[in-house]
């Protein structure tokens, strides 16, 4: 029998700390005069004009103090909605606005939602409700989540793809959510981009001497040409696929995203579609494993290593490509 759905009901935020708790109506903070120095719209936090059920499914299974700020139901302009994770539970909390001013109960003292945010992230929430002695620490941000929309790829709709950048962004904040709150976090993933990144050098240097003990096979078998198939559909991807192994897979620009590609791989006779990112560190299925050069040495590594790393169903390498050297077109490969 499946769960019952989640039902959905505002805290009333009183400004009557409960007892046992620190705060009190001193730690409601006097008006600023300084600017802001984050805008609502530049918020990674905030997400504009989703639906409850939408605000709530992206903070299901997170733990306490993970939130977001979307508009409010009603779509009244300068009102809005901090959803937040607390007790195993979803909580809907209104944030107030009257002559310019912000807060979630009278008198209002902040003068913008993230001037808001920012105080309780360092305060916690028990001042209004006793129910809710939680500080919002674990910001869920709209461009880790962005590229999970379907309709941003059209016909490019990645299953793969959505799952294991659903799974990096759980984990990662569950990770944060060990470390205290003393500026140790950038540091902690600074050293742990760099120990990857390390580690995925050293794979690729052990890659170059296995192709190179095995003679110009495995090398020739990996050239672009065998795998890039530049623009192609979905449908067309799957048909060129139809009857391959397992591993057999091709690499395709997208036909609805600039700088973004898709790898179309056979896992156990079924066609999957992985989108493959594109930024400034590199190319790569999901963050922070977009370090890879070129598709080229994408295509390298996982053809000696498996893509469950990123998703247990896709626990497959690229082993064949599409085409073989000798007979595929050539089209242009970005580096």
């Amino acid at each position: 029998m499946g769960s019952a759905p989640e039902l959905f009901f505002y805290i009333e935020m009183n400004g009557a700390g409960g007892a046992g708790t620190e705060n009190s109506a001193a730690d409601q903070p006097a008006v600023k005069e300084a600017p802001p120095t984050l805008t609502l719209e530049d918020a990674e936090w905030y997400w504009g004009d989703i639906s409850r059920e939408k605000a709530s499914e992206k903070l299901s299974g997170l733990p306490d103090g993970a939130f977001l700020v979307r508009d409010a139901s009603n779509r009244v302009p300068g009102q809005y909605t901090l959803t937040l994770r607390k007790d195993n539970c979803t909580r809907l909390v209104r944030i107030l606005h009257w002559d310019g001013l912000f807060g979630f109960c009278e008198p209002l003292t902040f003068i913008s939602v993230p001037d808001l945010i920012a105080h309780h992230q360092q305060h916690t929430l028990a001042h209004y409700n006793p129910t809710l002695d939680v500080t919002l620490t674990l910001p869920i941000s709209r461009y880790t989540q962005s590229q999970e929309t379907s309709d941003q790829c059209d016909d490019d709709v990645y299953d793969s793809c959505a799952e294991i950048r659903q799974e990096m962004q759980q984990r990662k904040i569950l990770e944060t959510s060990t470390e205290d709150q003393c500026g140790l976090q950038g540091s902690a993933e600074e050293k742990e981009q760099q120990e990857l990144k390390e580690r995925l050098c050293v794979e690729d240097e052990q890659r170059c001497e296995d192709d190179g003990d095995g003679g110009d096979e495995g090398v020739r078998c990996l050239e672009e040409a065998s795998w890039f198939v530049g623009n192609l559909s979905r449908a067309e991807a799957e048909e060129l696929l139809e009857g391959k192994p397992s591993g057999a897979f091709l690499i395709r620009s997208s036909s609805s995203k600039k700088d973004c590609y898709a790898c179309s791989v056979v896992v156990n006779d079924e066609v999957r579609h992985c989108m493959i990112l594109h930024t400034p560190r590199g190319f790569g299925f999901a963050e922070p494993y977009d370090l890879h050069g070129s598709l080229k040495a994408l295509v390298q590594h996982y053809h000696r290593t498996s893509l469950a790393q990123h998703n247990r169903a896709l626990d497959v390498r690229l082993a064949f490509p599409v085409h073989t050297p000798h007979t595929a077109h050539t089209p242009s490969v970005p580096s």
